[in-house]
């Protein structure tokens, strides 16, 4: 039950879990979430086929959304063995207390998607809400998070601690080898200058590739741009920038373009992709894969690059660094809003492109392995299994 979910979500954990546990674990998996406007039907049908609906909570008024869950709750509890919410929140820890209260034998999955901000916010509160919340824990049966320095920290601040449940991502084509000969949808003209990794059976371009709502304050896009602007070694190289792009940006483009003249033709911005095969031809051409942002429990997008070879700079508000480039063989972590630092971070990475260092199939293969969602999901259905035994 998620309900600001938006088509996009059926890509990620909000549709990839009740997909993948409907697919590989035998549940009859359902989506519940307001009307927002998006064609669920096809998403579903391209991403999510075995969701066997998508529930459309009843919207009351403004603001209502506990209302609303609560409402939906009361008239199907005992219908639902599983009910999963996400993020941390009293009116999420209030739902599935409720929902335990009306299903006793039932199980109450939360998945947190937190950032390290959200963590700092809850351990300076007063301790009497400190309490409350961990009081309203008792209403949850699973608490997850994506990494395990979230984990640690949680239950730092509330005792509780978190199964580590990472994001996957969504494999529309199965294992296979990188095409070395694929041209996306943009024309990148010339790419004589490909090279291939020490295994010969994966190819890269000098490409540099970020992807996201790109201009928001969270995704820290001008630091990115800042950085690739600022070394001399990627004058060759190119640097892709997919996603939208805010209108507060536009703005800082036009002093970017007039600072900066000498690179503007070596960044490329694609516009939005809403598909996946789309943003995986980009990814699996890029060798480096950047995201520079300023906070993020998850950041889907690194996960999708890493399984397709890419190199990541990460910034260090990103909790999963570790889990995402296995402790830093396949990435580096990057101070957030250093431009310098991201510059040197760029500079490094295509040293260890252009002396054959990084091993770009081995970085794949390891992020299908690790992030596949049936493996993922593997964790969850343990533990969903071990609470069940010890309510019979």
């Amino acid at each position: 039950m998620f309900p600001i979910c938006e088509g996009l979500g059926i890509t990620k954990d909000v549709g990839q879990t009740p997909q993948v546990m409907a697919n590989c674990y035998g549940y009859e998996s359902y989506l519940v979430t307001y009307n927002n406007g998006d064609d669920y039907e096809s998403w579903c049908d391209k991403y999510a086929p075995d969701i066997k609906k998508v529930i459309f909570l009843h919207k009351s008024g403004h603001n209502t959304e506990l209302l609303d869950e609560l409402r939906f709750i009361v008239k199907h509890a005992r219908e639902i063995d599983v009910l999963h919410t996400f993020h941390i929140g009293i009116k999420h820890l209030i739902c599935l207390w409720v929902y335990k209260i009306l299903n006793p034998k039932g199980i109450s999955y939360l998945r947190l998607d937190i950032d390290f901000q959200t963590l700092e916010y809850y351990s300076n509160i007063e301790p009497w809400k400190k309490k409350f919340i961990q009081f309203l824990h008792k209403g949850t049966d699973i608490v997850s998070a994506e990494s395990s320095e979230t984990c640690k920290q949680y239950e730092e601040i509330f005792g509780i601690r978190p199964i580590c449940v990472p994001i996957g991502f969504v494999d529309i084509d199965g294992i296979k080898n990188i095409n070395c000969t694929h041209k996306s949808a943009l024309d990148m003209g010339d790419s004589s200058n490909k090279d291939s990794s020490n295994d010969t059976s994966i190819c890269k371009e000098k490409i540099i590739m970020t992807a996201g709502r790109l201009g928001t304050k969270q995704k820290a896009t001008e630091i990115l741009l800042e950085a690739f602007a600022k070394t001399q070694n990627t004058i060759d190289w190119k640097l892709i920038c997919a996603g939208p792009i805010s209108e507060d940006f536009n703005n800082y483009m036009y002093n970017f373009k007039s600072l900066h003249a000498d690179v503007m033709d070596r960044i490329i911005f694609t516009g939005n992709i809403t598909n996946k095969a789309e943003l995986y031809s980009y990814m699996e051409r890029a060798s480096i894969f950047a995201m520079p942002s300023r906070w993020g429990g998850s950041e889907t997008v690194c996960v999708e690059a890493i399984s397709k070879g890419c190199y990541l700079l990460m910034s260090d508000q990103i909790p999963p660094f570790k889990e995402y480039t296995n402790n830093g063989e396949f990435g580096m972590q990057i101070p957030v809003d250093d431009v310098d630092a991201w510059a040197n971070g760029i500079d490094t990475a295509i040293a260890c492109y252009d002396k054959n260092h990084f091993n770009a199939y081995r970085a794949s293969q390891y992020g299908k392995k690790t992030f596949n969602w049936k493996t993922i999901l593997g964790v969850l259905e343990n533990e969903i299994n071990k609470v069940r035994d010890i309510k019979v």
